[in-house]
Formats: structure tokens, sequence, C-alpha cells
């Protein structure tokens, strides 16, 4: 509409912008047990990196890195049918936003997401400004947009990320290694369990949870599992701290760096 001053696409697509290289580490906390959580905290701060931590459920340490100014909580909500926090996706969302009232970000669990739901998110909770569903493995050249479904909407920016733990071990030659890292958004994600087992392959962490109650998992019950010989998840997080760690944003971050970009192509 004439006059409308929200960021634009469109503007950004003519003028080229193209400040987008930055780096991220994320970890989607899906239910890990506190003693997990903290060991990607500890790692994270002793190399001086910002994260985004998405939280599945409350708990001490998630209210303690919340706290922290260098990393950021954000909503990680399930909307699958096993979900126990809501019968839909207003109460899941209401659920989780009550949760983490401060939450700017969300990453879906198994990266469900449609519009309606981003028209819920709209029409309810427009302060959740960032989504990070958006899975690009190996991807360069990525970048933000933003996504708007009504004329008042105030826009959601939608952040693609390259890089998960779990779509690694299934990958092709990759072997947990630091690589050349191209034009574009690198965004890495963790799963906390994952780095806690050092993971290589899925089947370490199939075959706990065949025995073992993800939540309630101690580091004892974790030690027939955990991968002692050769690298894994935990010793890509380690390179990434080391390679990039203090240039590292919160999605936070990103995506208010997208909106100011984008703000000043009108000027």
């Amino acid at each position: 509409m004439a006059g409308d001053r929200r960021p634009s696409n469109y503007r950004a697509y003519k003028k080229g912008n193209a400040d987008n290289d930055a780096v991220a580490v994320t970890f989607d906390i899906d239910w890990a047990p506190d003693w997990c959580v903290q060991l990607c905290y500890d790692l994270c701060k002793a190399a001086e990196c910002g994260a985004t931590f998405f939280a599945t459920h409350d708990s001490p340490v998630i209210r303690a890195i919340g706290r922290d100014e260098m990393f950021e909580v954000g909503i990680h909500p399930n909307f699958s049918p096993d979900s126990t926090k809501g019968v839909d996706r207003h109460e899941i969302l209401k659920h989780r936003l009550e949760m983490f009232p401060e939450a700017v970000s969300m990453r879906t669990h198994r990266l469900e997401q449609s519009t309606p739901l981003f028209a819920e998110l709209s029409r309810s909770w427009p302060e959740i400004r960032n989504d990070v569903s958006i899975f690009c493995p190996f991807q360069p050249e990525l970048s933000p947009f933003i996504v708007y479904l009504s004329s008042a909407d105030p826009g959601l920016v939608r952040i693609p990320y390259f890089w998960e733990d779990d779509a690694a071990a299934y990958e092709p030659s990759w072997d947990w290694k630091m690589f050349p890292l191209r034009a574009g958004l690198k965004i890495f994600n963790f799963h906390p369990l994952h780095v806690a087992l050092n993971m290589k392959t899925m089947d370490s962490y199939l075959k706990l949870k065949e025995t073992q109650t993800v939540p309630r998992c101690t580091e004892e019950d974790l030690k027939n599992f955990t991968n002692k010989t050769g690298r894994g998840t935990k010793n890509f997080l380690e390179e990434c701290l080391r390679n990039f760690g203090r240039n590292s944003l919160t999605i936070r971050e990103i995506g208010s760096r997208t909106r100011d970009g984008f703000n000043t192509l009108r000027k």
C-alpha cells in the first residue's frame, strides 16, 4: 500500500541488499536433562560465544541462561499430536509464551510450519519476531526475509539455517570436521543430548531412547552410549566455538539486524 513504512523484501531485492554473512550457534533443547543443557552453556560461555537455546520446557538451568545477556532463550513449541501442552496451535503457543514471556524467536519442533500457524502468530503473538524453522542443509548464500500475512502484520523475520547435528549424521562423507564457510547466513544447530553423547551416528541416540527416558537420563545412563573413539558432535561444537565463537550472534540479533538493514534501504 502507498506510504507503508514496514521493511520491504521487494525493496531489498531491487537494491541487492547482501549483508547476510552472520554466523550463529543454536540449540534445540528437546527435553534434554539439565546437565546436558548446562554442558552446552558452559562450552559456549567459556568460548565467549553468544547462542540461542530453543526451549521445549522450563527448568532452573534454562532460566539461568535466559538471565545471561550473552544468550537468548527462544521457544521450541511441539505442535504434533503427542503434545501435552495444548489441543491446538493457540493453546500450545499460549503455554510456551506464558512460560517464556521475553521470547522473541522460535523454531518449531520437527520444523512443523504452515501459513495458518504464522497467521496465528501475527494475530495473537506479534512479540515473536523471528522464526528459524527452515532447514537448508549445506546451502550457501542463505538470506533472511520477512513474511507478511495481513496489511497490519508487523512481519515475521524468517531465518534459514544450514547445519544440524542429526541431519549431518546421515550426510554422506560427513566427518565431523570444520569446513570452508561460504557466503551467506551460517547457522549451526545442535541438540544438548547429542553433544553429551558426542554422537557420531544416530544409532547411539536411538539405542539410548530404547532403554532410557530422555528427560531423566543421568551421566551414568549415557556412559554405555557415548562416543569415545573418534570425532562426534561435541568435538564439532568445540571446533565451531574455537573458529568463530566470539563472532557468533543470537537469533534475536540477526532478526534485529535484518529489520534495521531493510529499514536503511528506505533512506
